[in-house]
């Protein structure tokens, strides 16, 4: 949600000052209007009533919400049976129609990579239905074990009336590695797969390795998932069936008679208690069980990656790959170990140094790149082919390669030194060397189909048509359908888009050959993905299918004389490739222990692909000589008409009412408040919403001693759409350095309520860029602090000979009428680490205010930009060098913008609060080092530890000619300990002589102990 960003730009000025992030926008395409249909509630499962589910689905989608309705009400009735529970309480399951749709949730914090979340405070799951069958029902079957394992924990807790939830010590590898069991069975396919490459690939220098069976990092989500997955099928198969569900029946024991034992402590206890083995004895066994399963894979496969080329170097993980199809270049989709940031890459193997990044995401135009789909991308002769999402919506674009290679025959660069046997160095001109190739390439002209103007809400595959211009496309239409679509160019922008099918199965990946489109499709009559050919030069045309055994064939690609090379996981949860030219001529081509994905052509009989191995996948080479020619051939698949999805009629679905008070409740807050003498003092924080977290109300209040000095703020916050806005009262403290007296040169402090209604409206462009404006009216009133009240009223003390205490409130009557207004422009590019906050990007926040006094004579205004970026550091997880920038100036009369510096996040050499900070303009810059120190350091109350050093520059002053003179040097060490979502920041600072006033402070290394938000 963005209700604190918002909050924290709204039009009246804030006391403390800190360099501002605008924040990315939520962008929503269109406003939403949504539908709730209740399913299974108080019907009998298991001879148990039911407490059913809400499913949320958007108006008009009503296609795609039958299927999800038939969908929940089978894996419903098969989870109550396979956990033998029923779930007593009806939770929600907010279904949005595309992956970019579930991004822009409001109700969970969810980034790309992340399938589904459920909630582990309330009872609500959130997933997009992907138009992805297979994989919108695994997701989702995963995420509603999530609900009937929590239910079934806090019944039994509730049975055993424990004061603690038990899930609360539970480890994340149990719970996600139930999930998956739950929803796949015992371990097979990819996760069985990536566990084998654990067991015999490991690489200690990337700690890519079998942990213990205990290990729980929830950072690692190999090991998380499909580790937990592998140690809930050991459980099973060793202990017996049902073993995970006595766990959970006995889960309440680690919050009452153990509850002096850490948490991985109790949990060892109960698994204890349920086996019957000691903690160790479970490890060993698991040890035993795992090796002997990936080393009879292992020994069993007749090929290893010795026999292929791997491509290196490579920039950043390869996520996909592709080829041209002479295979003399490769394309490759890499995230880059420290920005985050994905990339498509092209390079010319026999120069791997020489590769040439031709788009990367994270910026306008090219928002994403969507790195968890599969090869969404295509390497023609002379042209590359890729999706981007652009607000909102994915977009495709062709553009031309132009590349020039030679080969050369002197010392290529870098090696202009060579030594002999014994270590000397030999003169270059008298060595023998092989020759070397210099390759360059160049971007040519592109063109940008923006087929979401067509109805399509996202592109999955993209296939460019040899020697044409043409271009095949998977689409997921508006009417939830996920098909073959065709792209014409017509000159400039335009293009037509033709449909290709049109039917209920789910197309995934297309290639375009010698005799027209291959592609894969559930249209079997097991669901199971099929390869199927179709010519899309007849309109007429009907897909025909080309592989028939019983398993998912993936990743098509067309060699030049039409064989057809794909993936598929064997018997033995291996994925090999395969080629074939018909039904009964398939052949397996591979024979490794682990797995190979997205064939593409090689040279001279080759193919490329990608292999797992060491925890990652790497660009290999697979020559001629090194492929097999093994039988191909599993069980034939299941005959008969493509499977016809169920459904379930949703014509009873009840328009949704976020405003209907049963729908609200509260999100979250915290009071901290204390009473002495001068009155009350404290914060107050709640925070309400609607069930989508759509719509909310703020309320935040700091208080100081009265009801006065007291800085609060009630906002409603309306984000359902693609404007978002609020408003709401406020009543705003603000302090300046008083100017209301002109025939005196008395400095001193003033105070400012200022009260009444503010609105706030912003327009997002797209994901970085918006454009904000707020507006506020009513009442001010003016007051001076006693201190400051007996020393104007004191003649001699003042300075003046005069007692100037009557004139200041003759020169401030109040109230008065007040009216401001700002106009906001706010740009964010920022990467997150997931454990120590920004490390890439940069952002700029710019913003210009005005007041008015209507009825006496007063107008201010005010000028403000706040610029941050930060560079990652190469070889670390999440260091980085940030730099801030911020700067303001006001004017107008005596009541223009006083700024007060927060010495913690600007000039960190003066003390908290100092006067010497207060003033109408500003300026400071700050650069900062963060190292992370995890490697050296582990707290177990931190999830990160990081090494600060920082440079602060600036100086604040109340007369714009005095800025110069008051600018402060300072130099700050420290370290930020990382806590979950909080950050708590302590540094020490020393002020550097440059020739201008040093801050005043008791010593000379200032301590600055802060606590923030790891995103803030």
């Amino acid at each position: 949600m963005i209700l604190l960003s918002l909050l924290g730009a709204t039009a009246h000025a804030q006391i403390w000052v800190a360099p501002r992030r605008p924040g990315q926008s939520i962008f929503h395409l269109t406003d939403q209007e949504w539908r709730t249909l209740d399913l299974l509630e108080g019907e009998q499962v298991r001879e148990v009533e039911a407490g059913g589910v809400r499913l949320f689905f958007a108006q008009g989608a009503d296609p795609t919400a039958e299927r999800a309705a038939a969908h929940l009400v089978r894996a419903y009735r098969e989870l109550a049976d396979t956990f033998e529970f029923t779930p007593p309480h009806r939770f929600d399951y907010v279904m949005y129609g595309t992956y970019q749709e579930f991004l822009r949730s409001n109700l969970f914090p969810v980034q790309e990579g992340v399938l589904g979340v459920t909630s582990t405070r309330g009872l609500e799951m959130a997933l997009p239905y992907f138009g992805d069958h297979q994989t919108y029902e695994h997701t989702s079957t995963h995420e509603l074990a999530h609900e009937f394992t929590l239910q079934k924990v806090r019944a039994a807790a509730k049975r055993a009336n424990t004061f603690r939830d038990p899930m609360d010590v539970m480890p994340l590898w149990f719970v996600e590695g139930l999930a998956e069991y739950a929803a796949l069975g015992p371990i097979e396919g990819e996760n069985a797969m990536r566990v084998r490459d654990l067991v015999t690939n490991p690489d200690l220098y990337t700690g890519h390795g079998l942990l213990g069976f205990w290990d729980d990092y929830p950072g690692y989500v190999l090991w998380t998932y499909a580790g937990g997955h592998a140690r809930i099928s050991f459980l099973e198969e060793t202990y017996g069936e049902g073993t995970f569900r006595r766990i959970i029946d006995a889960s309440p024991t680690m919050v009452t008679d153990q509850a002096l034992l850490t948490p991985w402590m109790q949990f060892r206890k109960l698994v204890q208690r349920i086996t019957g083995d000691r903690p160790d004895k479970v490890a060993e066994k698991f040890d035993a069980w795992v090796k002997h399963r990936a080393y009879q894979e292992w020994l069993d496969s007749e090929q290893t990656v010795a026999e292929l080329d791997v491509l290196d170097p490579i920039q950043g993980f390869p996520l996909a790959m592709d080829a041209s199809p002479d295979g003399e270049l490769v394309a490759y989709r890499s995230i880059g170990f420290e920005n985050g940031r994905t990339a498509i890459h092209v390079v010319d193997p026999r120069a791997p140094g020489s590769s040439k990044r031709m788009v990367a995401d994270t910026r306008p135009g090219a928002e994403s790149l969507h790195p968890i789909d599969p090869r969404n991308f295509d390497l023609g002769d002379g042209r590359l082919a890729w999706v981007a999402e652009s607000r909102g919506r994915d977009v495709v674009h062709v553009r031309e390669i132009r590349t020039t290679a030679s080969e050369e025959t002197g010392p290529p660069p870098g090696d202009a030194f060579q030594t002999d046997d014994d270590g000397f160095f030999v003169d270059p001109d008298e060595t023998e060397r092989d020759p070397w190739w210099k390759v360059r390439f160049r971007k040519g002209p592109g063109n940008a189909y923006h087929v979401g103007r067509d109805g399509l809400l996202a592109v999955g595959s993209v296939a460019l048509e040899p020697g044409g211009d043409r271009v095949a496309i998977v689409g997921l239409h508006q009417d939830g359908q996920r098909d073959l679509f065709l792209i014409t160019p017509r000159g400039g922008k335009h293009h037509d888009l033709r449909r290709l099918t049109t039917d209920v199965a789910a197309e995934r990946d297309v290639a375009w050959g010698p005799d027209g489109l291959v592609f894969s499709s559930d249209a079997s009559p097991d669901g199971r993905y099929q390869l199927f050919t179709l010519d899309p030069n007849d309109p007429d045309a009907v897909p025909q299918r080309l592989t028939t055994d019983d398993r998912d064939h993936l990743s098509p690609a067309v060699l030049a004389d039409g064989t057809v090379v794909y993936s598929s996981y064997d018997e033995h949860d291996r994925s090999e490739l395969f080629a074939t030219a018909g039904p009964g001529t398939t052949v397996r081509l591979t024979d490794l222990a682990v797995g190979a994905f997205e064939p593409a052509p090689g040279p001279d009989g080759g193919l490329w692909t990608l292999i797992q191995h060491h925890g990652r996948l790497r660009p290999t080479l697979m020559k001629s000589e090194a492929q097999r020619t093994l039988p191909g051939e599993a069980a034939p698949a299941a005959q008969g008409p493509p499977i016809r999805l169920p459904t379930r009629p949703v014509s009873s679905a009840v328009p949704y009412v976020p405003l209907d008070p049963r729908n609200w409740g509260i999100d979250g807050g915290f009071a901290a408040v204390g009473a002495g003498p001068g009155g009350v003092y404290g914060q107050v924080y709640l925070s309400f919403s609607d069930r989508l977290r759509d719509h909310g109300l703020l309320l935040v209040a700091d208080a100081y001693g009265t009801p006065e000095l007291t800085d609060a703020q009630l906002l409603y916050l309306d984000q359902s759409g693609r404007v978002t806005w609020g408003a709401g009262p406020f009543h705003d403290l603000r302090f300046r350095i008083d100017h209301s007296l002109p025939d005196t040169s008395v400095l001193f402090q003033s105070g400012e309520r200022y009260y009444g209604m503010m609105g706030s409206l912003r327009v997002p462009i797209d994901r970085y860029v918006y454009v904000q404006g707020d507006v506020s009216a009513g009442g001010v009133s003016y007051f001076l602090f006693d201190d400051t009240a007996v020393f104007l009223a004191d003649a001699y003390s003042n300075g003046s000979g005069t007692d100037l205490l009557d004139d200041w409130f003759r020169a401030n009557p109040y109230p008065r009428v007040q009216t401001e207004g700002t106009l906001r422009l706010g740009i964010d590019t920022t990467r997150f680490h997931p454990t120590t906050g920004p490390v890439a990007g940069v952002t700029w926040l710019l913003e210009a205010s005005g007041g008015v006094q209507p009825f006496d004579a007063q107008q201010y205004g005010s000028l403000r930009t706040d610029i941050q970026g930060y560079l990652p550091i190469p070889y670390t997880r999440g260091g980085n060098v940030g730099i801030e920038l911020s700067g303001a100036t006001s004017g107008g009369g005596p009541y223009a913008t006083g700024y007060w510096l927060s010495s913690y996040d600007t000039l960190r050499a003066y003390a908290w609060g100092d006067p010497a900070l207060l003033g109408r303009h500003y300026w400071f810059a700050s650069s900062e080092l963060q190292l992370p120190l995890d490697v050296l350091i582990r707290l177990a109350v931190a999830s990160s530890v990081e090494g600060v050093v920082g440079l602060d520059f600036g100086g604040v002053a109340d007369d714009i000619g005095d800025l110069w003179d008051r600018r402060a040097l300072d130099v700050a060490l420290g370290s930020n300990f990382v806590l979950g979502p909080l950050v708590l920041r302590l540094h020490f600072a020393r002020a550097i002589d440059i020739g201008a006033p040093l801050p005043v402070t008791a010593n000379p290394w200032v301590t600055n102990f802060s606590l923030s938000w790891l995103g803030g």
